[in-house]
């Protein structure tokens, strides 16, 4: 498994976002002239604040963090930390530049990172931002811009230690993944970096990462060709996440059961599928969050159990849990129904490192992450 490309599962731990390895790409060649992320030249204003959106939603995350010990049966906890980690997750629509009322440009961005003050050895972060063009309610294109930390704590005492004493200003190391994803093929760059710091927000990130990018040409790249199909919907890890909790929604307002499902992703030039093995009522964590201010007296609270899986031969690779509240969706479930954004998500990505995020209330939270400022205009790429 190769550890410079693990981006995929941005939206389930904020210090260490495991994900699929890397579809497997070739030597991009020397560096030469500076270069510009697709998702700046595709979607220019896209993440800018300051372009107004139609419609957008924002939240914040507070992520704990636990190292156990296995047992044969289960384990035991050593070492609890509160406030370890930060993380957000926002979805902005914007509309057409031309006016036409059937499409949509809508944008997905999570970040997520170590917290300075209370986990200063496990210095690791993530962040994704993913555009998407929806048109007749489908998802027609996709481009990406993301940055994962490529190392990983090998045991549980390195953990223990992360936790403790590690060294807040040490360099760490990077992969920079630029992708787009059309119907008919996938293409993707990987540019490995070494940065150092420590960073609260998705914009202070990305303006350290996007001038070295650009001067940087990729280590690896490589095209994934969907033909014969090999996914019916060109979307990415947030795109498919959000798609799998729309299908949940339309199947629990319609009464039915809340069936598994799978729904396939796009990765680096590599092909993943979304895999929900499991939905179910939690009056409990309703009732924590209802007393949180987080859900309404009505409000039911579902517990969803996810897996990352090999698209063919389905592999386990990693697996999550999140808590949301599944609105009542529209027929058809459309790729620009209402936005879910979850509650709370849990994440082992080792068997000794438990991670927990819980959503910080609303009155409790604050602004949300800005991007670097853009070109107020939208355009829909050619296919």
């Amino acid at each position: 498994m190769r550890a410079a490309a693990r981006l995929g599962l941005l939206v389930m731990t904020a210090a260490m976002l495991a994900a699929p390895p890397a579809g497997g790409g070739q030597s991009a060649g020397e560096p030469g002239e500076p270069r510009t992320p697709r998702i700046e030249t595709l979607a220019p204003g896209a993440f800018d604040p300051a372009v107004a959106a139609r419609a957008e939603v924002h939240a914040s995350y507070r992520v704990d963090a636990t190292v156990r010990v296995p047992l044969l049966f289960g384990s035991v906890p050593v070492a609890d930390r509160a406030a370890v980690g930060v993380a957000s997750f926002g979805v902005r629509d914007l509309p057409d530049p031309t006016g036409q009322a059937t499409r949509t440009l809508r944008t997905y961005e999570f970040f997520a990172a170590s917290d300075p003050e209370r986990a200063r050895g496990l210095n690791r972060l993530g962040f994704l931002r993913e555009a998407a063009w929806i048109e007749d309610h489908l998802t027609r294109r996709t481009v990406q811009f993301g940055v994962v930390s490529s190392d990983r704590a090998g045991s549980r005492a390195d953990a223990e230690r992360n936790l403790d004493d590690g060294d807040p200003g040490r360099a760490q190391a990077v992969s920079v993944l630029d992708t787009v994803i059309g119907p008919g093929a996938a293409r993707s760059e990987v540019v490995r970096l070494s940065v150092g710091g420590l960073w609260r927000r998705a914009d202070d990130l990305y303006r350290e990462v996007r001038p070295r990018w650009g001067a940087e040409r990729p280590h690896e790249a490589g095209t994934l060709v969907n033909d014969p199909p090999r996914y019916d919907r060109p979307v990415g890890f947030l795109g498919a996440l959000q798609a799998s909790l729309r299908q949940a929604a339309e199947a629990v307002a319609s009464g039915t059961r809340c069936a598994d499902a799978r729904q396939r992703y796009v990765h680096d030039n590599g092909l993943y599928a979304l895999a929900r093995r499991g939905c179910r009522t939690d009056a409990k964590r309703a009732r924590t969050h209802r007393e949180e201010g987080l859900v309404g007296a009505g409000d039911v609270v579902h517990r969803l159990d996810y897996r990352i899986e090999t698209a063919r031969g389905r592999r386990k690779i990693e697996s999550f849990r999140l808590w949301v509240v599944l609105p009542v969706a529209a027929a058809g479930a459309p790729d620009d129904g209402e936005p879910i954004l979850p509650l709370a998500f849990e994440f082992r990505p080792r068997k000794y490192l438990e991670l927990r995020a819980r959503r910080i209330p609303p009155a409790a939270e604050p602004a949300a992450p800005t991007a670097p400022t853009l070109s107020a205009s939208v355009s829909m790429p050619e296919q």
